[in-house]
């Protein structure tokens, strides 16, 4: 086997997190030729405090971003909601579909092209 896998696989044994540290020890000890004295296995069992911390963190992050996420797209669904509910307003209001092109841009900071889109896609059909 080359030093590399090796390595890897050692560390990978060391650093796992789904693993006690007296199973680390023992694998440390039987398949790797090392033998653990006692501030070996405590430095083991640092080793999986610190897995699980950085597991930890790694969940922490995942769920920050993933509420990042939600909270951006229910504002662009909203967004998008608030500007359907413009377009049909106008329309029952009997304002023309250039006045509800204008205050799309106006409200929206939209292009006029994006707004004329919308108003195509929304305004209700007579």
């Amino acid at each position: 086997m080359c030093r590399a896998s090796l390595l890897h696989q050692l560390l990978t044994t060391a650093l796992s997190s789904r693993m006690t540290p007296e199973r680390k020890t023992e694998i440390l000890e039987d398949t790797y030729g090392i033998p653990m004295s006692h501030e070996w296995k405590e430095a083991a069992a640092r080793m999986c405090n610190l897995a699980d911390l950085v597991e930890e963190r790694g969940i922490e992050k995942g769920i920050e971003k993933g509420i990042k996420k939600g909270i951006e797209q229910g504002i662009e669904t909203e967004r998008d909601h608030g500007m359907q509910i413009l377009i049909e307003s106008c329309k029952e209001f009997g304002q023309t579909m250039e006045t509800a092109i204008k205050k799309l841009m106006e409200k929206y900071l939209l292009s006029a092209e994006d707004a004329q889109a919308l108003v195509r896609q929304y305004w209700p059909a007579d």
